[in-house]
């Protein structure tokens, strides 16, 4: 027996990668075909909205006959046809059923648990690799969020792989490398914009400050892509309905003359818990959007706190969960020193985890969507954690040889 485990073990080990990317995508297909058993694939307002919309899109539940439903539904459709199409051609080549819907979300799940492994793996051993991307794989939160139909799990997809095309892009010092790392990076991110627009905005900035910080080999030309995605993906997603203006101009102006709104929209929805009322904000006060940003972050970061669930019961999941991030947060954090030997791509990883959490602190007044939310950097977390796994029990040392994965 122990040798036959120590053989699995071995093979896990060997290709990390995919080992992690069939587990997380067989667990995430389990509870999803759970979910579509029980409760037709969806769980909350957000996940039923998005199935009807796509329903009806495809003209399997009949359209709306009050014409302001209609006219949102409509816009709803062509913003969100990124994520909506193909879904949709799913429906046209299986049927309209929720699990088939649910199917998409799984896979960008356990590409971003898969992505971690990658990530880490020039960086740490591939037993440590194995368990970073292990830890996504089956962290409960990433799993449910990403077996039913939401935005989410593509938003960490495409993060976790721009990071990934780092990896290769710091390894390629050819030309040719470069030019195919160019074009991967371009598609990620202009499927990014059609996903989620802030999140776009954090990850180019995110991307032209990691590059201007770490790159070493072409970094002038990669400075000059990291510009361009900057400026014209705002401008080449305008065929998708959305409007950012350069350089998300237009995004930025309406985001920090609405964060109130947002926050207070939030909190009087049905989420799992308010932070407050909404006479502890003043509408259109910038500055009150700063004075928000800790316990902003204390919602994205830190809650529920213990006491919290003696009010609701329904954080007493979310608070389990939290016995794991914690000890990924202190992890992280001493992995955070590993940036200086790392290269564009850790700069990058962690960049874009910070702007995450900032961006979402800065609009979250509810615990509910703050929870969710979270997911966006728990990779990012997930990553840090590893490089402080690393010195911890790998005595801070890369592996000589990175391993192929």
């Amino acid at each position: 027996m122990d040798r036959r485990h120590a053989r699995f073990l071995t093979r896990l080990t060997t290709r990390p990668v995919l080992s992690v990317f069939l587990l997380a995508l067989s667990v995430r297909l389990f509870l999803a075909g759970v979910i579509a058993i029980v409760s037709d694939g969806t769980l909350f307002l957000d996940d039923q909205q998005y199935l009807e919309t796509i329903r009806i899109g495809g003209g399997w539940k009949p359209p709306f006959t009050d014409q302001m439903l209609a006219s949102s539904h409509s816009v709803t459709w062509r913003k969100g046809a990124v994520f909506y199409q193909p879904i949709l051609l799913l429906f046209r080549l299986i049927g309209p059923y929720a699990f088939v819907a649910q199917l998409l979300p799984a896979l960008a799940g356990a590409v971003t648990a898969g992505a971690v492994a990658k990530i880490v793996g020039p960086y740490t051993s591939s037993k440590i690799a194995l368990c970073a991307g292990l830890l996504v794989a089956i962290y409960p939160s990433q799993v449910l969020w990403s077996s039913i139909i939401l935005r989410d799990a593509f938003s960490w997809m495409a993060l976790s792989l721009v990071a990934v095309t780092l990896t290769c892009w710091d390894r390629r010092e050819d030309l040719l490398g470069f030019g195919g790392c160019t074009v991967v990076l371009a598609g990620i991110v202009v499927y990014l914009g059609g996903i989620r627009p802030t999140t776009l905005i954090v990850c180019c900035l995110a991307l032209l400050i990691a590059v201007l910080w770490r790159a070493t080999s072409l970094r002038i030309p990669k400075l000059a892509l990291a510009a361009s995605l900057l400026f014209l993906v705002p401008v080449a997603v305008e065929a998708m309905g959305l409007s950012y203006g350069m350089l998300g101009t237009d995004l930025l102006r309406a985001g920090l003359s609405g964060l109130e709104d947002q926050r207070q929209a939030a909190s009087s929805g049905t989420g799992i818990s308010s932070l407050g009322s909404g006479d502890s904000f003043a509408a259109g006060a910038m500055i009150n959007d700063f004075r928000h940003l800790p316990a902003g972050l204390r919602l994205v970061l830190i809650d529920p706190l213990p006491h919290e669930m003696f009010d609701n019961s329904v954080l007493v999941i979310p608070f389990i969960e939290n016995l794991i991030w914690y000890p990924m947060l202190v992890l992280a954090l001493l992995g955070v020193p590993e940036v200086r030997r790392g290269g564009t791509d850790l700069a990058y990883v962690i960049l874009v985890g910070v702007g995450s959490a900032t961006s979402w602190a800065l609009v979250e007044g509810n615990f509910g969507t703050a929870y969710r939310h979270r997911g966006e950097f728990v990779w990012a977390v997930a990553v840090f954690a590893a490089l402080g796994a690393n010195r911890i029990f790998g005595n801070g040392k890369y592996p000589s040889v990175s391993d192929d994965s």
